[in-house]
């Protein structure tokens, strides 16, 4: 999370526009998940990448690992044991990149309040890990500078899933 919020601020502060170019949605799904294996691992919870080869987003590399961390991390904290979190994507005109889990999901009115800075709730997870309130935020902030859009959906007691769009590569 630290090492997400100084990229972050570091962006805010110089106003930076993302350095775009062709970035390979498979590779980069996997490098993402490499920090989060022995998390996972703790807790008994599988991380699959469902992202088929060849996909590509026209993305700052280093925003968008930023982005499917934060989401696969949080998809790790609200899992239980034998839990799992996939990864996949959908290419159209632009990609939609899917992050499901099996976990405690939300309700209605918790996921209407995501991704807004005026409020920031964070929830302890399955084993009482904290956050901060601040990561679906930030990848709200990444995901428009890209010209994307996120959103979720949840069911109480049956997981989440969140959904990314950014522009596909040509």
């Amino acid at each position: 999370l630290f090492d997400n919020l100084l990229t972050w601020a570091a962006f805010q502060l110089r106003d930076a526009a993302p350095r775009f170019c062709a970035v390979d949605l498979e590779a980069a799904t996997e490098d993402s998940f490499e920090p989060l294996r022995s998390l996972a691992a703790e807790k008994g919870v599988q991380i699959v990448n469902d992202v088929a080869k060849g996909i590509q987003v026209l993305a700052d590399e280093d925003l968008l690992r930023i982005v499917l961390r934060n989401l696969v991390s949080n998809g790790i904290k609200f899992s239980h044991g034998g839990g799992e979190v996939r990864c996949s994507a959908v290419t159209g005109k632009m990609v939609r990149i899917t992050i499901r889990d099996n976990g405690v999901g939300m309700s209605p009115e918790y996921v209407a309040g995501l991704f807004r800075l005026d409020r920031t709730v964070s929830l302890p997870g399955t084993k009482g890990e904290k956050g901060t309130g601040l990561g679906l935020y930030l990848c709200r902030d990444i995901v428009s500078r890209h010209g994307g859009a996120i959103s979720a959906e949840a069911i109480p007691s049956k997981g989440s899933a969140f959904h990314v769009t950014l522009p596909r590569a040509i």
